[in-house]
């Protein structure tokens, strides 16, 4: 009688275990089954760009979920709240103006049920508050006449900006004006994080230079004297990684050039080659290249005709004896000369710069990366340089 009756309580303890598991069974499935049903979404939208990263009002929220969107805006917390959310995935976008569109997708999991609220955060930079934008300008600069030592500037140049904010790149563009200079205000974060690249496009444009001849015309000078003009010259912020000495063959090019009266049939004429001017702008003395040889000449002197390939002096003209010597060289540096006048308005300095200006932008890609702050400006100012192609039909 004992054992059936000890048999009988562990029987009936054992079905108080199992219905015990199967009531903890069944309570774990309606949990996870309401939580589906009463999760609340509490989303807050604050501004990046301030240092409190405060809180922005009137922003729109839209939360699409199982094929449901609702759409609600932001209290003056920042805050947006979706009750009864499921648990899941949901999308998510985020507007409000002035300020950068942040878009994407997130989930609500399932150990938060218990809770039975779920928060998100979501930042905004502004897009054009003046106190969170950062403010970037400088010039662009060019040599577009290597006849001159003036500063040359780019105008009506379009450069691309590209500012990465929330994990997107936002497009802005500045032109330069005559002076070269350009000007743009673009948004930012308040950490001093936000990157940002300036792309600077190539440019063909003509180029003011000076050259001795034309290869493919088999004379020279002084047949053919020196002459400025202009040539289409490519432009580019990236150089290739060489230095393009090839623009420059005719580093000692000046800017008058003198020839003597054709010396006697069988002998050569001379040439000046460089010239020495005062202060007042008048020729006060020459150098000879070739002296030439004047021996048999019907005349007891010979005039040097200078020109002046700039176009700026004229009038002068020098007169040298050969009465007792052969060699003009020789005749000019016993003194045997006289100016019957010197003129006005030459220059004796050479008319091409000498060297090649590398870009300050060496980047392939043609672009210069910065850092930038809410509230600072940043200077950028770049160099095209002297060109890195052109057509190499002159010398």
């Amino acid at each position: 009688m004992t054992k059936v009756r000890t048999k009988i309580i562990s029987l009936m303890m054992l079905s108080m275990a199992i219905f015990a598991i199967s009531c903890e069974e069944e309570f774990s499935e309606e949990d996870a089954l309401n939580a589906q049903q009463s999760v609340d979404l509490s989303i807050y939208v604050v501004n990046n760009s301030t240092d409190n990263e405060d809180p922005i009002e009137g922003a729109k929220v839209t939360v699409s979920q199982n094929g449901e969107t609702r759409e609600v805006t932001t209290d003056a917390n920042g805050a947006a709240l979706f009750p009864d959310a499921k648990i899941g995935g949901y999308v998510y976008k985020i507007e409000a103006e002035n300020y950068t569109t942040l878009s994407g997708s997130s989930s609500l999991s399932t150990s938060n049920f218990r809770i039975g609220q779920v928060t998100a955060r979501f930042e905004l930079n502004s897009l054009n508050v003046p106190e969170n934008m950062a403010t970037i300008r400088g010039t662009v600069e060019i040599e577009s006449d290597l006849t001159n030592d003036a500063t040359e500037y780019a105008s009506g140049i379009e450069l691309l900006v590209e500012v990465n904010l929330d994990n997107k790149t936002l497009n802005f563009s500045a032109t330069t004006d005559d002076q070269g200079k350009w000007e743009l205000q673009v948004p930012t974060d308040a950490n001093g994080s936000t990157g940002l690249n300036i792309r600077f496009p190539d440019l063909e444009m003509d180029q003011t230079i000076a050259y001795t001849k034309i290869n493919s015309d088999p004379r020279t000078f002084p047949e053919v004297l020196p002459s400025i003009t202009t040539y289409p010259t490519l432009f580019t912020m990236f150089d290739g990684g060489s230095q393009n000495a090839a623009n420059y063959p005719f580093n000692s090019i000046h800017t008058v050039y003198g020839i003597a009266g054709d010396a006697p049939s069988g002998q050569q004429t001379a040439i000046v080659s460089q010239v020495f001017v005062n202060d007042d702008e008048e020729i006060s003395g020459v150098s000879f290249s070739e002296g030439g040889n004047y021996s048999g000449a019907a005349t007891d002197s010979v005039d040097v005709t200078f020109t002046d390939i700039t176009g700026a002096g004229s009038g002068a003209l020098l007169r040298i004896s050969v009465q007792n010597f052969n060699d003009l060289s020789d005749a000019y540096f016993f003194g045997e000369y006289r100016f019957v006048s010197q003129g006005s308005g030459y220059s004796d300095e050479f008319v091409n710069k000498t060297s090649y200006q590398s870009p300050t932008v060496d980047n392939p890609e043609r672009k210069y990366y910065t850092n930038v702050r809410p509230g600072t400006t940043t200077i950028i100012n770049v160099d095209y340089g002297t060109g890195i192609y052109r057509a190499n039909d002159l010398d």
